[in-house]
């Protein structure tokens, strides 16, 4: 595609091209949009009221004003980004075709290899057509990657022509600037470079594709996306939004290239969008799982990363199976007496049709019926093979799965779930897109797996939305429970000033036993982390000590260029990564204790901490309660009010959410930093060692980096250590402060709603009047509401709880 077909603007990344689901959503939204849409008009109509009304003490204006902001700018439903992982051929292109359930096949799929080559972010927009903005990568970034591209290609060849660090520099170079085909490119510099068209006028911008249904849409993103195809180093991210049933509820689909690649930008690209993404859909080929010992192998090791950054225990890990619907060889797999008694059964009938007895071969005539009899046959004995594989395939999964948690955390905790879909993606194609010419395997769109599959997504945003919109309605209702206390008549209390100090005396010891509770809790986590950085300190001496034989093997059988192209890229050249190699055996060796205290032991204590804030606030209010119904006039009913308004479990659960985050995130930055810690402290001997060239130069090369490492590999890897205690223990500073910021305002709203004077305009009786009937009417809705909430989530639950038992 020309530029002139779309519309080439500058790059804007704070701007999405996907705006918000319009009204016409699926019906799976139905429920949080009427709920979110009543809140907000309740909660912007009570705040108008409650912040013209005068004589309202100021603090308690502002406690509104604070409480009111918060709700309101809840405006747009929560969206959950499903990230897709898999090496190259894994099926995801293909597997997403079948989620998005178009007319044609949207993102290009191949069977010979890598075809996605850039991230693609898939979400809904409610839209007859399909939209698409490519955004191209920054000048500057093209520059640096010129840099490396030409220091290539001004090299020597040493090796296979195709596979040398020359040949592949001048494939990439030409497949970018083609009109430089049969040109001298060691005449070329970076500037001469940075100055061609279409390239110069592409880089740092946005390009948005033309609207289109999905035949014409997937021809004009073929050429930014396929790895074929010249244009895809240029591309930094293509977003793709369309009326796509499967991500109606928030749900965007990203699709990562292929992660354990030998492209490196491809893997990078990957691993920080497999950080931030709120959920991972693992996918693997079915075959490959099931026969090669490299694919259970990078499946086990995704696993263990999972493990290591907190997603076993939140269940934010799908793992799906595909070629499901490639036939299996009877032997190939292993079947239970009853499947192979029908296996034997069919394999007669099909012998007995095809040679009827007292008939030859050559003497039986093709009677159409039989034929068609002996291909259901045949077709039935696939399907048997087929399920056969699937049960077994799954069964090693969930084994691997439960091998590598066994231990980790308490066995009260028991094992984390693990979705496991096996799918049959081309026969559910066949189906939906040829009506059913060319299914191999399966005959029913329900026996693919990919119906069962594509339900689980849209109840993951499902959930997530009811979940928000639930603690939405919570907020909403403390908010108009609060204010309609503080206008009942019931609150102006006539209590006596030792009564008065009794309760601020109660309000208090609250105040200090919170306090007393996060600071041992900070303690309890400073004295675990501590245990984990001893182990990190044990995994971090065996990497000292292993760095020389690692460095020393490193590039065994490779040739000095390709050795030195990896000098140049600061360690890493395709199949080649020095700083992975170094740092490979610290994760498995504080894996884990990791797991244990900061996927388990860590959360718990967080948790055990706010059960107990809890329940002392809940005696707090209670004692609080008996002094004002004993010494003042307020009624066990306003009591009652008093504490639906202080909406404490949903404080209490924002504030645990809050904390588990922050601890989340600490583990994931602080997992993903050793290759990059080693890569700084070696850079500039990398780039000292690249300067290397001519006779004996391998050589030289790998004697500098055996001496640099052996006199500097303490210095190298301790700073992993320094910087994982720094990150880990900011994170408990953070929980610590959040939590004490909160239990203030918590016991603010104590002392305002039990305590404080009120003065009310007896002039404007009209608003108080409007107050009144706003926060009465709002009490049943909002009941109503929660109760539709909570019996939906409750269904949700149950149906994925009855999938992951079958």
């Amino acid at each position: 595609m020309d530029v002139d077909d779309g519309e080439l603007v500058d790059a804007d990344h704070s701007q999405s091209p996907h705006g918000s689901d319009s009204d016409n959503e699926s019906d799976r939204n139905a429920l949080p949009v009427a709920i979110h849409e009543v809140v907000m008009e309740s909660t912007q109509a009570l705040a108008d009221i409650v912040q013209t009304f005068p004589n309202i003490a100021q603090r308690q204006r502002n406690s509104w004003r604070k409480t009111a902001n918060r709700i309101l700018e809840s405006k747009n439903m929560p969206t959950c980004k499903l990230a897709l992982i898999g090496k190259t051929g894994a099926g995801k292109s293909t597997l997403i075709n079948c989620l998005l359930a178009q007319e044609a096949a949207i993102v290009p799929s191949s069977a010979s290899g890598a075809c996605t080559s850039a991230t693609i972010e898939i979400s809904y927009k409610d839209s007859d057509t399909i939209e698409g903005v490519v955004t191209f990568v920054s000048r500057d970034d093209w520059a640096k990657e010129l840099d490396i591209l030409l220091t290539d290609i001004h090299g020597e060849e040493d090796e296979v022509p195709h596979q040398s660090p020359v040949a592949k520099a001048t494939n990439k170079i030409l497949m970018i600037y083609p009109q430089l085909n049969g040109k001298n490119l060691k005449t070329l510099t970076k500037s001469k470079l940075l100055k061609i068209d279409p390239v110069k006028e592409k880089l740092g911008k946005t390009l948005h594709l033309p609207p289109s249904d999905s035949s014409n849409f997937r021809a004009s993103l073929a050429e930014y996306v396929d790895s074929s195809c010249g244009l895809w180093p240029l591309v930094k991210k293509i977003e793709i939004s369309g009326r796509f049933p499967v991500l109606s509820t928030g749900i965007t689909l990203v699709d990562l290239p292929g992660y354990g690649d030998r492209d490196e930008r491809r893997n990078n690209s990957a691993a920080d969008y497999i950080q931030m993404a709120d959920a991972v859909m693992l996918v693997a080929d079915i075959k490959r799982a099931n026969d090669e010992d490299e694919t259970r192998k990078y499946i086990e090791k995704m696993m263990n990363q999972f493990i290591i950054d907190g997603r076993s225990t939140d269940e934010s890990v799908i793992m799906v199976l595909t070629s499901a619907d490639t036939p299996v060889l009877e032997g190939e797999v292993h079947v239970n007496d009853d499947a192979q008694q029908q296996l034997d059964r069919l394999t007669q009938e099909i012998i007995e049709l095809r040679h009827p007895p007292g008939t030859s071969k050559s003497k039986r005539p093709k009677v159409p019926q039989i034929e068609f009899s002996i291909i259901q046959k045949e077709k039935e004995k696939k399907l048997l093979l087929a399920n056969a594989r699937i049960s077994e395939v799954k069964a090693k999964i969930l084994e691997s799965f439960r091998h590598v948690n066994s231990g980790l955390g308490p066995e009260e905790n028991g094992i984390p779930r693990l979705p496991v879909f096996c799918v049959g993606s081309f026969d559910f194609l066949a189906m939906t897109l040829t009506a059913g010419g060319g299914a191999t395997i399966f005959s029913d769109e329900n026996q693919t797996g990919i119906l069962d599959l594509h339900e689980h997504i849209i109840s993951l945003g499902e959930l997530r939305r009811l979940k928000w919109t639930s603690d939405l309605l919570e907020r909403a209702n403390a908010f108009s429970e609060n204010v309609n206390l503080y206008f009942s008549e019931d609150r102006h209390l006539d209590l006596p000033a030792d009564g008065k100090q009794k309760v601020l005396k109660l309000i208090d010891d609250l105040a200090a036993e919170n306090d007393k509770a996060v600071e041992e809790l900070l303690e309890d986590i400073n004295v675990d982390l501590s245990n984990v950085d001893q182990d990190l300190g044990r995994a971090i001496d065996q990497a000292i000590k292993d760095a020389p034989r690692i460095v020393k093997k490193f590039g065994a059988g490779v040739g000095w260029n390709t050795y030195r192209a990896c000098m140049k890229r600061l360690g890493v050249f395709l199949d080649l990564n020095l700083n992975h190699e170094l740092t490979k055996g610290i994760l498995p060796h504080v894996q884990p204790s990791w797991n244990k205290i900061i996927n388990n032991r860590i959360p718990l204590q967080i948790r055990t901490t706010l059960r107990r804030i809890e329940n002392d606030v809940y005696d707090t209010i209670s004692n609080v309660a008996k002094v004002l119904t004993e010494e003042g006039n307020l009624s066990r009913h306003t009591v009652s009010i008093a504490r639906r308004s202080l909406a404490i479990e949903t404080s209490l659960g924002d504030l645990s959410e809050s904390a588990l985050q922050s601890m989340l995130v600490a583990q994931r930055d602080s997992t993903r930093s050793f290759k990059t810690i080693v890569q700084d402290g070696m850079t500039g001997h990398y780039e000292t060692v690249a300067q290397e060239s001519g006779e004996g130069s391998l050589f030289r090369m790998k004697a500098a980096n055996a001496e640099f490492i052996q006199q500097n590999a303490a210095n190298i890897f301790i700073p992993i250590s320094t910087r994982i205690n720094e990150l880990l223990h900011q994170a408990a500073t953070r929980i610590k402060i959040d939590m004490q910021v909160e239990l203030q305002d918590m016991s603010a709203m104590l002392r305002l709603t039990f305590i404080d004077e009120i003065d009310l305009a007896e002039s404007h009786p009209e608003l108080k009047a409007s107050v009144m009937r706003l926060t009465t009417a709002n009490r049943p809705d909002f009941e109503s509401r929660k109760h539709e909430l909570d019996l939906r989530r409750s269904v949700l639950h149950e149906n994925r709880n009855y999938m992951l038992t079958q």
